[in-house]
């Protein structure tokens, strides 16, 4: 169902359009063609969502794909006084929530570096050895990240990975600001302890 995502180009326009006006009252009309073009046009960008914050490609196919079908099947729900973008990556958030929880249940289990730093980013002219660095901590950070509670694993990815308001992040996660604050504050000193313990600082 869902076709190939780039996970490069990431969907900038979270206002909505009058083309995605359009499609949704035309899918819900039952039009399988506009609900394949409201999925193009904001799958990439949920894939993103859904990857940040379970860090498996897999994984993150699957959500998308179940968010999408949820997507459909509740389209009556959708208010236009919403943004689309915003409820459909509460309803991918709110998959990956569970997807935590019901991994943390079995087991916490680290996954190799290269596995999480997937995409290269482009050099902004440090030396290779810079670089190389950069990564290394990046994917210690990241690896680091996944050991935190849901939840402030959760705001961490959409705020400093992601980088969304935190208004945006009160409403995907369904928090108030203040305990997406508290959360991030937590899940970085958290994250600055873990590292410093690391690098034996």
């Amino acid at each position: 169902m869902i076709a190939d995502i780039h996970v490069s180009e990431p969907t900038k326009d979270r206002q909505n359009t009058a083309e995605t006006t359009a499609l949704i009252e035309r899918c819900r009309s039952g039009d399988l063609t506009a609900f394949t073009a409201l999925m193009h046009k904001h799958q990439n960008y949920a894939y993103r969502i859904a990857f940040h914050v379970i860090q498996n490609e897999d994984s993150a196919r699957d959500i998308v794909q179940e968010a999408f079908i949820r997507v459909w099947k509740h389209l009556s729900r959708y208010h236009e006084s919403a943004r689309f973008t915003t409820w459909l990556y509460k309803i991918v958030v709110r998959l990956c929530y569970d997807r935590l929880k019901m991994e943390s249940r079995r087991q916490r289990m680290f996954r190799p570096i290269d596995t999480l730093m997937g995409e290269s980013d482009p050099t902004d002219g440090r030396n290779p050895e810079t670089e190389a660095q950069a990564k290394d901590a990046a994917a210690h950070i990241m690896l680091i990240a996944k050991t935190l509670p849901p939840k402030q694993q959760l705001v961490f990815m959409l705020r400093d990975v992601e980088d969304c308001a935190l208004e945006e992040i009160a409403e995907i996660a369904e928090m108030s600001i203040g305990t997406v604050k508290a959360n991030l504050s937590y899940a970085r000193k958290a994250i600055r302890e873990a590292y410093a313990h690391l690098e034996g600082k």
